[in-house]
């Protein structure tokens, strides 16, 4: 799957954004901020500028970016061949005294003007822009691990974090026909026995078959019996355990966005069928079946094939230093030669 995103950044911003705009020599597009985009003086902000090239191509929308607060389009928009294109917008710091917004200030962390720059990008002629404007709530964790540290020692999660996310595309694209994204990601903390994620009702089915429906621990039947690998041949389990106890985002890349480098990847089989998984924390693993009793996140991993890359990247958040890691899921139709589980496996070493 070819990379459709032109452009993306990572920053902070003021709850308050004017004069925001994008802008070549040839045009300046306004970008549709409300007066005050957060009630939390801090936000992260991102940028995301992406290329529409058909009408299947799915789209980011508030499944993954949260709620849309404003939208402009723009049309007829001319692009010069290796053109610089320029973000910028200026932070309005209305409550000075405030110490978050001081700290900040002082850090490096809260500019007053967020400018950006990409050079090099290949469009030429007349397209049709797209803004959009996301503001997406503080993450709330759907499952806890007392292994990992307190959540509130992650800056990031005490923010919430506004997107602008530019389409551009060509006439006669219509991008009401393109495909909404649900279900594409889950937040929480883990422990050293990691996540794993399958069709609860085809893996339960399996594991009755093949152990009865007593309780059992299957991280013992899993290192000491070849179940484990009957269950990914049979393309019924995706599993990462021996991980850092720490706080994750799991994530369906359904779309073409490219995000972030990965430090380490591993590959699995699910059956094609399947499309939609349960992610549950591996400690649940010890005491089969009593997770079954239990609700679970899912995540949607939509289009066709049996291969599934699971990839961790990690970034960096400018406030506090935090390293926030983030598993990715991407389907593929490509033939499954191997499967390579990510194990023992910590982002920190």
């Amino acid at each position: 799957m070819l990379n459709t995103a032109i452009w993306l950044e990572q920053d902070y911003c003021s709850n308050q954004i004017k004069n925001a705009y994008l802008k070549t020599r040839y045009f300046k597009l306004r970008i549709p901020f409300s007066e005050q985009q957060s009630e939390y003086e801090i936000c992260r902000f991102k940028l995301i500028v992406e290329e529409v090239r058909g009408d299947k191509q799915l789209l980011l929308d508030s499944a993954v970016l949260g709620e849309k607060i404003a939208e402009a389009e723009y049309k007829s928009v001319s692009f010069s061949e290796n053109d610089i294109i320029y973000y910028s917008h200026k932070n309005n710091f209305t409550d000075s005294e405030n110490k978050t917004i001081q700290t900040a200030i002082i850090d490096g962390v809260l500019r007053e003007k967020n400018l950006y720059q990409r050079e090099n990008i290949e469009l030429s002629g007349e397209y049709h822009v797209n803004i959009q404007v996301f503001r997406k709530e503080i993450s709330q964790p759907d499952f806890l691990s007392v292994e990992a540290p307190p959540i509130l020692t992650d800056y990031e999660q005490k923010i919430e974090t506004i997107t602008v996310y530019i389409l551009i595309f060509k006439d006669s694209i219509d991008l009401k026909k393109n495909s909404k994204l649900s279900s594409t990601s889950v937040y929480g903390s883990l422990g050293n026995l990691g996540f794993f994620m399958v069709d609860l009702d085809l893996f339960s089915e399996f594991i009755r078959s093949e152990v009865g429906d007593g309780a059992v621990n299957l991280v013992d039947l899993f290192t000491t019996t070849d179940l484990v690998d009957k269950c990914f041949e049979e393309g019924l389990l995706i599993i990462t355990w021996g991980i850092k106890p720490w706080h994750y985002y799991i994530h369906a890349m359904n779309n073409s966005i490219i995000f972030d480098e990965c430090i380490v990847s591993g590959t699995y089989k699910i059956k094609n069928k399947t499309k939609k998984l349960s992610v549950i924390p591996g400690n649940e693993l010890l005491t089969w079946p009593e997770c079954l009793e239990k609700e679970w996140p899912t995540i949607c991993i939509e289009g066709d094939g049996e291969k599934i890359v699971l990839s961790l990247c990690t970034y960096s958040g400018n406030l506090g230093n935090e390293i926030i890691p983030l598993y990715t899921l991407r389907r593929s139709e490509e033939p499954v030669e191997n499967i390579e589980p990510i194990i023992n496996y910590n982002f920190l070493d």
